[in-house]
């Protein structure tokens, strides 16, 4: 940290030559602050469990609408399965990305999970559910 002199001489009058000790007491507020801060980062980083009206107020309220639920194909009744609200809740997985898993609920009574990810390249994981989609109907026939 480097102070002009002129700087120095005001602190100097301001503070009747205890101007550094003002100082340190400041730095010192600000570090037990951002400790604090850090603290409760900490903390939510532990957490298993997500409030959804805490990280999106709109999903939280939202009513249906007649909305497809995504990724669902067309049922036997020639329809789609729609959204009738989101869970509560969205759980965090414990692992080192920690992806999220948001339950939608269908207007069927069900329930439909999907895994969000973040940061991480997706193609891999569509893939592997194409093909395990083609696999499903050999796996039944034996």
């Amino acid at each position: 940290l480097m102070l002009s002199a002129h700087t120095v001489s005001k602190l100097t009058e301001e503070h009747g030559g205890k101007w550094l000790q003002c100082a340190l007491d400041e730095i010192d507020a600000a570090w037990e602050t951002l400790a604090a801060i850090g603290k409760d980062l900490q903390r939510f980083a532990k957490t298993s469990r997500l409030a959804l009206g805490d990280i999106s107020p709109a999903l939280h309220r939202f009513g249906g609408a007649g909305v497809p639920i995504p990724g669902l194909d067309e049922n036997v009744m020639g329809g789609f399965t729609r959204l009738r609200n989101f869970a509560s809740a969205i759980h965090v997985l414990p692992t080192k990305t920690k992806p999220k898993r948001l339950t939608m609920n269908g207007a069927d009574g069900r329930e439909y999970k999907y895994l969000l990810k973040g940061r991480e390249d997706l193609r891999l994981d569509a893939r592997i559910m194409q093909c395990l989609r083609a696999m499903k109907p050999l796996l039944r026939k034996q």
